[in-house]
């Protein structure tokens, strides 16, 4: 048992594309079981990304008695916090609309300090 967990954590380190966004991301891993079946060793790991994180991963290894990984399927990807959620897109919102009154100030789209304003009176005419 202790072997397939040893096995688990490591090919779970060492084949970090499996995880997908995650791969490139500083990761941390906790053995959260292990049972054995009659043929298997069902070993089940957390992974945890550098972040804020309300809930960490859950992944299955099923290590077949001989010592082979037979499967890997993660079973719960890592969620994040909402704060953290909001907060990025609020500077996101802030970032767009700096950058559509910086683009509108360059332009001179804004600039009104040199506008004129010409008004002309212009009697209605009639047609009787």
């Amino acid at each position: 048992m202790d072997q397939a967990r040893v096995l688990a954590l490591q090919h779970a380190r060492d084949d970090r594309e499996f995880y997908g966004r995650s791969a490139e991301q500083e990761l941390s891993w906790d053995v959260i079981s292990a049972d054995e079946t009659d043929n298997y060793y069902e070993v089940r790991l957390s992974y945890h990304p550098k972040g804020n994180f309300r809930t960490a991963s859950a992944e299955q290894f099923n290590i077949v008695k001989t010592g082979e990984i037979e499967s890997r399927q993660i079973i719960r990807q890592p969620r994040l916090t909402p704060g953290f959620i909001a907060a990025s897109i609020a500077i996101v919102l802030v970032a767009i609309v700096g950058a559509i009154f910086g683009g509108l100030t360059a332009t001179g789209t804004q600039d009104n300090t040199n506008a004129t304003t010409n008004v002309s009176a212009v009697p209605p005419t009639s047609t009787r």
